[in-house]
């Protein structure tokens, strides 16, 4: 009898890009992982696949087009958590990373732990069960100053070490003040230090709420 383990397809390589679009004045981008260049020719095409309840997924099927920036080994990780931990319906994932813009007026991310954009209409989509195909004609890109791309292998080796323990811990219950990150929830308990970082998420102390 055959059997399927699905953490196989943990074996299988992929990089992480922030993928932007805009429609009717909303914009909003997401990270993803399940992007690949399709053919080189007549025409440069990219598919990738992103699931039906994203708002950036909502936004392309209205608005047709598509940017997508490429994510350096570089990276911050509060650029992932910007743009994969919250909701575009409930942030402006665009404040703490401010957008370029395409000669279309396509935003799109380029800043630090970037190495590459590029940006297209949508050729072709495809629904399959809780995601959709996007398949995007590359008319606009550029290579970025970052050489090396980063692998969602190398992020998820990354994200698994132990940098809670280096972190501030957060001080006991009682009267002092609690910070919850806008990111990903975390709270810290106590003074919160201008210089502190989310130990789960990695944003600044700007990105944190008094509660």
């Amino acid at each position: 009898m055959t059997t399927y383990d699905r953490k196989v397809l943990h074996k299988m390589s992929y990089g992480l890009y922030v993928v932007t679009t805009e429609f009717a004045g909303r914009v909003n981008g997401q990270i993803a992982d399940a992007v690949m260049q399709v053919n080189a020719a007549p025409r440069q095409t990219v598919a990738l696949s992103l699931n039906n309840d994203n708002f950036t997924t909502e936004l392309i099927k209205q608005s047709g087009r598509i940017a997508i920036s490429i994510i350096s080994q570089n990276y911050d990780p509060a650029l992932i958590a910007n743009f994969g931990l919250q909701s575009g319906r409930d942030a402006d994932k665009f404040a703490a990373f401010p957008a370029k813009l395409t000669e279309g007026g396509l935003p799109y991310y380029e800043g630090p732990g970037f190495c590459g954009w590029l940006a297209g209409p949508v050729i072709e989509r495809l629904t399959v069960g809780s995601h959709t195909i996007f398949v995007m004609a590359a008319e606009e890109g550029q290579p970025g100053v970052d050489a090396e791309p980063l692998l969602y292998a190398d992020y998820l080796a990354k994200k698994t070490r132990p940098q809670a323990e280096a972190a501030p811990a957060p001080a006991p219950a009682g009267d002092k003040p609690r910070w919850r990150c806008r990111v990903c929830g975390y709270v810290y308990e106590g003074e919160l230090p201008p210089d502190y970082r989310c130990p789960i998420c990695g944003v600044g102390a700007d990105m944190f709420e008094r509660i």
